[in-house]
Formats: structure tokens, sequence, C-alpha cells
């Protein structure tokens, strides 16, 4: 479910429908190299199958048997890049079906490059040299995720969780855009230096509601007074 929506029927990206274009592919069947790509890109270290998956990079890490006809197995992926990480090189395609086309191809390292719905490569930046990074991803919970790092060049803080509206982002407690990446990622700019990149959830609907029982707590304040004769 890495690349596809939940069973809740929340659309979470355009269409919902990244899932049904990258592993149907108009009929194109897709490669365990490429499944593999995808499923390090989304940060997946695991992977439950039945009967196995084979690929560059998976390896048996468990294994069910006797509770039903095909075995259930556990993949574990080597290749997994971690859920936040810092990348200096940057491709920008806005159309997502070429952004999600991109992600399969063999020439793209995600590594080391971050597809962008929108924004630049950073000044500085150099393909031949690698950016020295160490990222700490320090708080996780449902509405906030802290991350520090320390960049020796300016780059995008890229985080494996799902771009949704409702979520904004600050860097070193400033306001940043969050950058549709990867298809259905995010991705924050940085400048080289240490910082502490923060992700929290707030939608427009909690703030519509506070604004309205403000409004009906002033109001039966109003009534409550009691009035002169």
């Amino acid at each position: 479910f890495a690349y596809d929506r939940g069973n809740e029927r929340l659309d979470v990206m355009p269409g919902a429908a990244l899932g049904r274009m990258i592993y149907e592919g108009a009929g194109v069947s897709i490669s365990p190299e490429e499944v593999t790509r995808l499923l390090s890109v989304a940060a997946v270290d695991r992977v439950i199958t039945y009967g196995g998956l084979s690929g560059a990079g998976l390896t048996e890490a468990g294994r069910l048997k006797d509770e039903s006809n095909i075995p259930v197995v556990v993949m574990r992926n080597e290749a997994a890049l971690p859920r936040a990480y810092f990348v200096s090189q940057v491709e920008v395609h806005a159309d997502i079906v070429r952004a999600a086309k991109r992600l399969r191809e063999e020439g793209f390292d995600p590594r080391t490059t971050v597809i962008l719905e929108s924004g630049e490569a950073p000044r500085g930046s150099s393909r031949q040299e690698p950016a020295a990074t160490e990222t700490r991803l320090t708080t996780s919970g449902p509405n906030h995720v802290r991350v520090e790092l320390s960049a020796s060049r300016p780059g995008y803080l890229v985080l494996a969780d799902t771009f949704y509206p409702g979520w904004i982002a600050e860097v070193d407690g400033v306001p940043s855009p969050i950058i549709r990446a990867n298809a259905m990622f995010r991705a924050v700019a940085v400048s080289a230096g240490e910082h502490a990149v923060e992700f929290r959830y707030r939608p427009s609907s909690v703030r519509s509601g506070l604004m309205v029982t403000a409004a009906g707590l002033v109001l039966a304040g109003l009534l409550a007074v009691p009035r002169r004769r």
C-alpha cells in the first residue's frame, strides 16, 4: 500500500490512482528491480508477502508456515532509504505521471536526487561531490514530526510521509513550504549548516472549528451578561 490509497476511501493524492498506474502501467509488467526501487524510495524496509518476493536487495526475514496454503513470508529490503534523508540534486517534473515513471527508470538515483513538483536546484550543488550530511528523526507522532540535520551544502530534506493538505513545515522556527517529492512524499528546502525541521498537522478544518467555537463562546458570554432595566 506504499503507493496506493488507504481502505478508508480517503484520496491522498489527485485521482488516488498512482498505485494502479505504477503497477498496471497500461498493460506493461513491472520488473522485480523496479518493485525494489519503488519500495526503497518509500522507505519500506519490510514487506509481507505470500510465498516471498524476488529482487536485488530482498532477503527473507521470517516465515509463517501451516497457516495458509501459501506461506506468509516477511522480506527485508536492504536497499530501503531512511524515512528522512537529505539530497542536493533535483529534478522538476510538474506532471505527477511523468514523475512516477521517472521513479521507475534505472538511471534515477533516489539516494542523491529528488523529483520535485516545483522548485529549483540549490545553488552550489555538484554531481561529482557527495553531500556530507547527518539526519536524525527525533520526534515521530501522528501530528508532529521533527528532524534534525547537518548538511555541508544547500539541498532538500526528504520525508517519506504522504504529501497531504493540512501539513505545515518550519525550518528553525521559520515557516517553509512543503513540496511534493518523488510523486507522493514531502520535501523542504534547507541551507547548509545545522537545522531543525518540524512538520505539524494543522488542517484548515481545525482552524475553522476553533474560530466557530471562539465566536460561540463570545456570543454566549454576551448573552449571559444581565441587561440593565
